[in-house]
């Protein structure tokens, strides 16, 4: 084989595995599994936004007042449109919309993440990759059959931690959105127009290799939302690959799960030292009185 030739299907085949685009870590080494988490969190607002603009709007609209050659006014379908596109991004990257995807900790997990807040989100998708649906510590228990309550904002375990994440932890699913609609407006616009799960957004966004899941036949709730839709063949590559398994993202997520161990035994350890200080004062305060 020539050289040149060679040299040509290698660059294709990189190609071929490189995501639509390309954006700097948002959180520094050793922090893998939250910038996948981040664009999850991307990946959740879209749906949502996704899934309620086919609740407010009519399933088609006129798309002109002219009549077709069978004398028919020709519609459009609402679900695939650039109309629906347009108002499922519109604002989509606010600061308010993001207002409850702060840093938080998994109470089952204890890996940290913003694409949660309610218990329910923990309790509706496990995705191995960052460790969820197990237990950490083994024996640790939360509260399941309160999905409404929220998780707890995550704290910085340490001075290093608070220079490297502070600046991030409270508003890094927002600017990550800002970035990725100005490299990939027109991928993003395709997936609002033909995804129909959030598996999918999750998928063509971040790169997550989850398995594809559809309805059964018969399953599908026939609505005048979901019929002839067809299935999404998807993008050519994800929009990112932060959540790509090629990502250390489950060590750094066990890492984490260490951080709060330490974390844990350092503020049980500093409560026990306060718990003996307190005692001796008041030992020593009797004695004073004796």
């Amino acid at each position: 084989m020539k050289p040149f030739v060679t040299l040509l299907i290698a660059a294709l085949c990189v190609v071929a595995g490189t995501a639509a685009i390309d954006l700097p870590q948002q959180h520094p080494s050793g922090y893998a599994h939250m910038d996948c988490s981040s664009c999850l969190a991307v990946a959740h607002v879209l749906s949502d936004k996704m899934n309620k603009s086919l609740l407010a709007s009519s399933s088609s609209f006129l798309s002109s007042h002219r009549l077709d050659t069978a004398n028919q006014l020709k519609r459009v379908q609402y679900a695939d449109s650039e109309l629906r596109a347009a108002e499922v991004l519109e604002d989509a990257c606010n600061k308010e919309v993001y207002e409850w995807y702060h840093l938080r900790v998994n109470p089952l997990t204890k890996v940290r993440g913003y694409h949660f807040f309610y218990y329910s989100h923990i309790q509706a998708v496990t995705r191995p990759i960052l460790l969820e649906g197990v237990a950490f510590p083994a024996n640790s228990t939360y509260e399941d059959d309160r999905p409404s309550k929220m998780a707890a904002v995550a704290q910085l375990y340490s001075t290093s931690e608070k220079k490297k994440l502070g600046p991030l932890h409270k508003n890094a699913p927002a600017s990550l959105c800002v970035q990725i609609m100005a490299e990939a407006e027109e991928e993003i616009e395709d997936m609002v127009r033909h995804a129909q799960y959030q598996w999918e957004v999750e998928r063509h966004l971040c790169g997550l290799d989850i398995g594809p899941w559809w309805p059964e036949e018969g399953e599908q709730e026939e609505d005048e939302y979901n019929v002839r839709r067809p299935r999404w063949e998807g993008l050519e590559e994800p929009v990112l690959q932060v959540c790509a398994a090629s990502h250390p993202i489950a060590e750094d997520a066990r890492k984490d799960q260490v951080l709060w161990q330490r974390w844990t035994d350092i503020r049980e350890r500093k409560k026990q030292e306060a718990a003996v200080r307190h005692s001796r004062r008041f030992l020593d305060a009797e004695d004073e009185e004796l």
